[in-house]
């Protein structure tokens, strides 16, 4: 009921239910006309999918939020479908990734409160010792921040405070 009050308002609503669809312990069908009802006053909805965190933000609430196979993240205005390699901005603009920046991506969602180091991506992504000297990683961090400024449009999305890599907070709607 609330939601169908601040979509009236002008908000942008969307339902999110760890369960696989809308009303789960009820009758089915009923779920499946109150969606299509709510569909058309412009909800959106998530089913399979669990809140990991929520924050205020300037211009609303920004949620991180996972589907129950880790393959869906959402941070912000940012979500990466891992199977398709796939990082989304405000849902408009795609850009694809390859398997290296995917798990980039993976590693910065992952650690996006704390941030993460060049050893630590090393390890989990090419499982290299930290002691080896290679150039490896900012060939690819590199090649992924083009990738993301010629294609969402977002310079500085990957930041680096004091050693450690990070998702730009204010750019993607959530607040450090």
């Amino acid at each position: 009921e609330l939601g169908s009050v601040f979509g009236r308002l002008g908000a942008e609503v969307t339902v999110i239910e760890f369960q696989d669809g809308l009303l789960p312990t009820m009758d089915k069908t009923l779920g499946k006309e109150l969606m299509k009802i709510l569909k058309k006053e412009g909800f959106k909805f998530l089913f399979n999918h669990a809140v990991q965190e929520v924050s205020s933000t300037k211009e609303g609430v920004s949620l991180k939020v996972k589907n129950k196979k880790d393959e869906i993240f959402f941070l912000g205005y940012l979500s990466f479908i891992i199977p398709d390699r796939k990082l989304s901005y405000k849902d408009k603009n795609v850009v694809e990734l390859t398997e290296k920046e995917s798990d980039i991506i993976v590693s910065l969602f992952n650690s996006s409160d704390r941030g993460i180091t060049k050893e630590e991506v090393m390890s989990q992504v090419w499982m290299l010792s930290p002691n080896i000297e290679t150039h490896t990683f900012e060939t690819h961090l590199f090649r992924l921040r083009k990738k993301i400024r010629e294609n969402l449009f977002l310079k500085n999305l990957i930041v680096n405070k004091q050693g450690r890599y990070y998702l730009n907070h204010e750019l993607i709607g959530q607040k450090n």
